[in-house]
């Protein structure tokens, strides 16, 4: 299978040792929209993306779908858990009338939510393990290593007092 192709960006910030010829990349214009059927709890995580993603130049037109499908899958995640603990959340394991034994379907749900999430986040340079990758860069681009260094790092938790209005409701 080989390795995945590493997006231009971090290409821009590894440099280019071998001297290969790269490929000329389309200018940003910083026109990229939210799409309209994303739910409230993707288009929050959207939101919080955005600016971070558009200052690396990795929210474009073109990774449009691949960020809402992130964010799609973060808010299915989402979804699964709230429904998974609000009916007795200690139970992991559902007996059937046969006398065997299956996984509740919310946490089956939250599991594939979960790994697709994870998918998605590595593709775009947002876990541990796939930061470690990102090499920052010297003195020349300090702006862009700022942003860099500003996605990577920064702590989104919300204050005590804002908790209860980001919170989603999903009851019917």
């Amino acid at each position: 299978m080989g390795r995945k192709r590493k997006p231009p960006q971090m290409h821009e910030l590894h440099g280019n040792p071998g001297h290969r010829q790269q490929p000329a990349r389309a200018k940003f214009d910083g026109k990229t929209t939210l799409p309209g059927w994303l739910d409230p709890v993707a288009r929050q995580e959207w939101n919080r993306l955005k600016p971070r993603l558009e200052r690396l130049e990795m929210l474009t037109p073109e990774t449009r779908g691949a960020v809402a499908a992130l964010v799609n899958a973060y808010s299915g995640l989402v979804r699964s858990m709230v429904a998974f603990n609000e009916h007795r959340p200690e139970q992991l394991c559902l007996f059937t009338g046969t006398g065997g034994v299956k996984t509740r379907p919310e946490l089956d749900t939250a599991l594939k939510f979960s790994a697709e999430y994870r998918r998605w986040m590595i593709e775009f340079g947002l876990t541990p393990a796939s930061m470690g990758n990102i090499p920052v860069p010297g003195d020349d681009d300090e702006e862009k290593a700022k942003a860099l260094r500003d996605f990577l790092f920064s702590e989104d938790l919300p204050a005590e007092d804002e908790e209860e209005e980001n919170v989603v409701s999903f009851k019917r």
